[in-house]
């Protein structure tokens, strides 16, 4: 079996889609089409067929935005039996892709100021050739499920792991200590600062720790 997907450029910081596109290789023969390359990051030893598309570096930003209607044309050459997209997925992606979609969706942004990308994603994620959705818990399940009224049937939970390789449990603190590590996206932060201001009022010494950027 094939599977194929597209990235806005290779390599890329998601450790999550990393992981799932090594666990594929085990498995399936696994086609990746780039955008773009970063020289900003060392690049790992990969089991899948990697393929950029562009011959040069192209500015993130715009690699993201542009890449998509480089690469998914390109998906079809290979025939596909499944197309697995992250990020990628565009409102002409159900009609450039012939092969049935897997959409992985592992954030969802309810309260986008941009009504053009909440009708996009209403449209990608009710279109027929998207068969199934999969996302990282059951909250953002029950969201999609009520927000865009996709049938439960359709959604599977892939929850995020944890490399025992690189962690280990150690001895809890006895401070009361809050970690988030993740994006720093507006919608995330402003969930964010709320959290905050809860625990502050129940727990005046708690302490935080934040990691993560916004690009």
């Amino acid at each position: 079996m094939k599977i194929a997907t597209t990235v806005s450029c290779y390599p890329f910081y998601n450790f999550r889609y990393l992981k799932l596109l090594h666990e594929f290789s085990k498995i399936f023969n696994v086609f990746v089409f780039a955008g773009s390359k970063l020289k900003t990051i060392r690049e790992e030893n990969k089991q899948f067929k990697l393929c950029h598309t562009l011959p040069f570096i192209v500015p993130r930003k715009i690699s993201y935005h542009v890449g998509p209607l480089i690469t998914q044309p390109l998906l079809n050459l290979i025939e596909p039996d499944i197309v697995w997209l992250f990020d990628t997925a565009i409102p002409l992606t159900p009609l450039i892709i012939k092969a049935p979609i897997i959409l992985d969706i592992d954030d969802l942004n309810l309260t986008s100021s941009i009504k053009f990308a909440l009708i996009r994603d209403f449209y990608l994620v009710r279109n027929k050739s998207a068969k199934r959705i999969v996302t990282t818990t059951n909250l953002l399940k029950s969201k999609l499920i009520k927000f865009y009224s996709i049938s439960a049937d359709k959604i599977e939970v892939i929850p995020n792991g944890v490399d025992l390789e690189l962690f280990k449990p150690t001895k809890l603190s006895d401070e009361d200590i809050i970690l988030y590590y993740g994006t720093l996206a507006p919608h995330h932060s402003r969930f964010l600062v709320k959290v905050v201001e809860n625990v502050l009022k129940c727990k005046r010494d708690a302490k935080f720790i934040i990691i993560g950027n916004y690009r």
